[in-house]
Parts: C-alpha cells; sequence; structure tokens
C-alpha cells in the first residue's frame, strides 16, 4: 500500500490527516577555502531545487542558491559573522551556526 492511501484511511478513520515525518537534514563541512553542504530528507527524498541562504548576522542574505540534482552546493565563507541557512519550505527549515562547521 502507498503512503497515500494509507493517510486518506487514517485520515477517514480518525478525522485528522496525521503528520508526515520527514525530517530535513544538511551537513557542511569546510574544505580548503570553501564551505560544501549537502542536504535530503529521513526519508531518502533529495533536497534538489531546495534554498540554502547565507545570512550576515544583522539579517542580510549575502547568497542565495539551489541544490542541484546531487543535492550539494558549495561557497566561500563571507568575512564577518553568519549563518547558513536551508530552506525547504514550511516548516522545513535548519539554520547552522559557522562553529558547527568543520
Amino acid at each position: 500500500m502507498t503512503r497515500a492511501p494509507i493517510v486518506g484511511l487514517v485520515a477517514a478513520l480518525t478525522g485528522t490527516t496525521p503528520a508526515l515525518a520527514d525530517y530535513p537534514f544538511c551537513l557542511c563541512r569546510k574544505q580548503a577555502d570553501a564551505i560544501v553542504c549537502r542536504a535530503g530528507f529521513s526519508d531518502g527524498e533529495t533536497a534538489e531545487g531546495a534554498a540554502l541562504e547565507v545570512v550576515a548576522d544583522d539579517g542580510t542574505t549575502l547568497s542565495r542558491m539551489r541544490f542541484g540534482a546531487d543535492s550539494t552546493l558549495s561557497f566561500k565563507p563571507p568575512t564577518g559573522g553568519y549563518y547558513v541557512l536551508f530552506d525547504a519550505g514550511p516548516g522545513l527549515s535548519l539554520e547552522i551556526d559557522p562553529r558547527d562547521i568543520r
């Protein structure tokens, strides 16, 4: 049985729609003079097309990129304070502190 009929059956029996637990992940690491990030979802889905932003501490977006078919991308780290935001849609975003990037 596929997910859609199960969701429909649960909704019909309980009167509610269950939340599907597909958690995003984004792993970033230093590689030479760049930061390389790989993202995806706990159910095995890729992050193709999802956005990654590099944001200055004051909230200014320094760069916005989209993950390609291999769910990876790289960028040169900015000078000054920043964080990385993986945004795959409502409720599916993560902030990565540069101190966690090794």
